[in-house]
């Protein structure tokens, strides 16, 4: 039995949970139409719509810490962006569902973003526009390594490699790369920043929460609609959910079976049904 729902259509996007999709098209469609303004025009876009630690301290332009992961500076950015994006969030959307993984997406951007911008104090480059994913994008790669750490990848799809050494080591690198202001144009901090916001927002069990929420839901709404369709959860049910979730909490997610990945999403789902049955 399988967790992951389908987002169908068929082919190569339509085979990419939503989310992704639609960040990957969007990314792609700002990234074409920058590339056909001229010089000058294009300036103007990356200063307003660009992460400019002035403007945003000192004019009060907050909408750039959502609409400067928005927008890449060549074709490699994007490109190695999206790419990291499709690889390594396409299995946490289908485990997370559409809504927490884009609310976990822009609240690692806006980390990296603020953090990227409290460096300036100390580096300088305040008057510098930040643009890119890559903040949001290392955010994904932190619950990546949290939840699947002894998983393999392929370093330059030639050297096999975990994931928890791989990600540690390109947080190693911005973290000497950045202390030391030799960056060399890369906005350091707001990679480290996206890691570090995902890893404490990960670590504060939100989503755990979530699933204990629903489970609390699922049995006090099973008890007052017998009539619907679903069968309230019985005892034992409810005793694999509380079980299942103890090694969640306990072990990560990495340790979940694939056929308790399957019946916490059954539970979520049968939970949600009982809810809009009630209203």
């Amino acid at each position: 039995m399988n967790y992951r729902p389908n987002y169908g259509g068929g082919g190569f996007l339509g085979d990419i949970p939503p989310a992704i999709r639609q960040l990957v098209l969007i990314n792609v469609i700002i990234f074409l139409f920058t590339a056909l303004l001229d010089a000058a025009t294009e300036r103007t876009v990356v200063n307003l719509f660009g992460l400019v630690p002035a403007h945003l301290v000192g004019k009060g332009f907050v909408w750039q810490l959502v609409t400067y992961m928005f927008l890449h500076g060549d074709v490699f950015h994007i490109l190695f962006n999206m790419f990291m994006l499709w690889m390594f969030g396409q299995e946490l959307e289908r485990w997370w569902g559409f809504r927490d993984f884009l609310k976990y997406f822009f609240v690692c951007g806006i980390g990296g973003g603020i953090l990227q911008v409290l460096s300036t104090f100390i580096f300088g480059g305040a008057n510098s526009p930040i643009i890119g994913a890559s903040g949001a994008v290392f955010g994904i790669l932190i619950a990546y390594a949290m939840a699947f750490p002894n998983r393999q990848v392929l370093l330059w799809f030639v050297i096999p490699i975990n994931v928890r050494t791989l990600i540690g080591g390109l947080i190693v690198i911005d973290l000497v790369l950045g202390f030391t202001n030799s960056g060399g144009g890369v906005a350091r901090f707001a990679h480290l920043g996206g890691a570090l916001v995902g890893y404490l927002y990960l670590k504060q069990d939100v989503l755990l929460r979530k699933w204990r929420q629903i489970a609390s839901q699922s049995r006090s709404t099973g008890s007052r609609s017998r009539s619907q369709k679903d069968e309230p959860p019985s005892a034992d049910h409810n005793a694999k959910l509380d079980a299942i979730l103890d090694k969640l909490k306990q072990e990560g997610a990495g340790a979940l079976t694939p056929e308790e990945r399957a019946f916490l999403h059954e539970s979520a789902e049968r939970a949600r049904r009982r809810q809009k049955g009630q209203h």
